[in-house]
């Protein structure tokens, strides 16, 4: 992995994008480290879209020295920020596994309508994980028994290739427990940055302990009556969903009456500002608003794959997202959403007593 430091003591002048161009097409870095830049805030981040970098982090300046950015290739490295200041950026950077991109670049570069490429990558994406990964628990207890078995023969007889296996044998358990983690990490959704690595143990109980908690076994009827079946615990929840986001009335007549002093109301700008185009800054900005790795919908994928993936995916999603603006229609598959149950009392027995979300 290439990886490029570079003092460039000003990144408003004039040959300073296409030399940030020139470098990227003979040395191909992952990352890219460009100190001084005299340029912070709004202006920085204006100048870092328009260079072959789809990820960035910038220091604001000390006056008019300083400025420190950071950009990177998210199809390349993972990188997680851990903190910032004027002069320093600390992230953690780990390697991205390479066959993973080609999965997402093959089902976005037959088609470029959201609802097909995200079908065809669901399908791919399940086969490479099941062919590249397998079952990472499995995986661990066989790594784990070779590895006693070697240490073991190394003790009785030592030798060379026994060494050099221990250490091939030692890499791949670091790997899978790494895969393991983040696992865990991500099925416990809590922020693994601030509660320290490899922490597993925390993680797989956090995950069991929230399943457990939100697990309903049983509900209490309309007439009182439990119910414990899941087929009719989730037709009951069904019926109940619908009849509250169902009305009887077929429309609604419109009624405007005179306007109060202190009533809000828009001026005439912000009244048409509504008429214009959404842009692909107000989409890639709502997108990044939303937390990396919180609950997915039906189709598996997190906004944290489309943020890292944005250079190959983000135009099949604005565009789908400008269509919805133009047709005011949201398309079937957009629409489709998973109800997920949150008590609001301690062991609760109706369904009035649990949020729907």
């Amino acid at each position: 992995m290439n990886i490029i430091a570079w003092n460039c003591r000003g990144a408003l002048k004039p040959e300073f994008q296409n030399h940030v161009r020139e470098l990227v097409q003979h040395h191909n870095p992952a990352m890219l480290i460009v100190m001084e830049t005299r340029v912070g805030g709004d202006r920085a981040k204006e100048i870092t879209d328009r260079l072959p970098f789809d990820e960035a982090i910038h220091t604001e300046t000390i006056g008019y020295a300083g400025g420190l950015w950071l950009l990177w290739k998210s199809d390349r490295v993972i990188v997680k920020p851990l903190a910032t200041t004027e002069q320093e950026i600390h992230v953690s950077v780990k390697l991205n596994d390479l066959s993973f991109p080609n999965i997402v670049r093959d089902a976005w570069g037959q088609s470029n309508r959201l609802n097909t490429t995200v079908e065809k990558f669901t399908r791919d994406a399940t086969t490479w994980n099941r062919d590249h990964f397998g079952n990472i628990f499995a995986k661990k207890r066989r790594v784990m028994a070779r590895l006693d078995g070697v240490q073991k023969a190394l003790g009785e007889r030592p030798s060379d290739s026994l060494v050099e296996l221990e250490k091939a044998l030692q890499r791949e358990l670091d790997e899978v427990l790494n895969q393991e983690q983040e696992l865990w990490a991500l099925k416990s959704r809590v922020n693994w940055m601030i509660l320290g690595d490899r922490n597993t143990s925390f993680f797989h109980v956090s995950t069991i302990v929230r399943r457990r908690r939100n697990r309903i076994s049983c509900l209490k009827n309309s007439v009182g009556e439990w119910i414990h079946e899941e087929a009719q615990i989730m037709s009951f929840i069904r019926e109940g969903f619908a009849k509250l986001y169902t009305t009887s009335h077929l429309e609604a007549k419109l009624h405007l009456g005179p306007t109060s002093p202190w009533q809000a109301t828009l001026s005439d700008m912000e009244r048409d500002s509504l008429y214009e185009p959404v842009t692909v800054e107000e989409i890639k900005s709502a997108l990044w608003s939303i937390k990396a790795f919180k609950a997915p919908g039906p189709d598996g994928l997190h906004a944290g794959f489309f943020q890292r993936f944005w250079m190959i995916v983000g135009g099949s999603v604005v565009e789908e997202i400008k269509k919805c603006f133009e047709t005011k229609k949201i398309p079937e598959f957009l629409n489709k959403t998973n109800v997920a149950l949150i008590p609001k009392i301690h062991s609760p027995d109706l369904r009035n007593t649990h949020i729907g979300l």
